[in-house]
């Protein structure tokens, strides 16, 4: 994998992930902080998915291993999912914290 890979995995990741964002924000679904976290998230998701498929293409058709392309996509599948399971811990964790100062304050 070169640079020029990573930066085409990452440029329409990070312009669909903005672009959602955005929107988001400017409906009031989420706020800067949450609207910040969901971009870097969906960009981080997205380019590891391209580039993981275009690592199981370059497998499939120079190599014509269909086993390391299969295990590519499956890793990156891992990976994927990681980031999801890591980011619904930290909002857990920040909204026990955010209930812990309310309760605080009362």
């Amino acid at each position: 994998m070169t640079r020029n890979n990573l930066i085409m995995a990452t440029a329409p990741s990070l312009l669909g992930a903005t672009t959602l964002g955005a929107f988001a924000l400017k409906k009031g679904e989420l706020d800067k902080k949450d609207t910040f976290r969901t971009v870097v998230k969906r960009t981080t998701q997205g380019t590891i998915a391209s580039l993981a498929l275009m690592k199981a293409n370059s497998y499939y058709t120079k190599e014509n291993s269909l086993f390391k392309a299969l295990a590519t996509v499956g890793a990156a599948a891992a990976g994927i999912y990681a980031i999801e399971v890591l980011d619904k811990k930290a909002c857990e964790k920040e909204l026990c914290e955010k209930e812990e100062e309310q309760k605080d304050e009362l």
